[in-house]
């Protein structure tokens, strides 16, 4: 599944939009196993991340996630 979140602060820069996007992605390997993916992407104009030469800019932040699992019926 995908969740795309947009917000936007309308008093102060409404020009600027935060942007979260989640998206996970479930896959079944075999009878034995599964696989689970997941991304999470945020862009916030208001968090600054230093960039390689110090200066600090809103940048995208990215997180992904990946397991495995062992599935077994008793």
């Amino acid at each position: 599944h995908s969740r795309l979140n947009l917000f936007s602060n309308y008093l102060d820069k409404p020009q600027n939009v935060d942007v979260r996007w989640d998206t996970s992605l479930n896959m079944k390997i075999n009878k034995w196993f599964s696989a689970n993916l997941s991304v999470n992407m945020i862009y916030d104009d208001d968090v600054k991340i230093a960039d390689k030469n110090g200066k600090k800019v809103a940048r995208l932040q990215l997180k992904e996630g990946l397991g495995v699992g062992l599935q077994a019926n008793f």
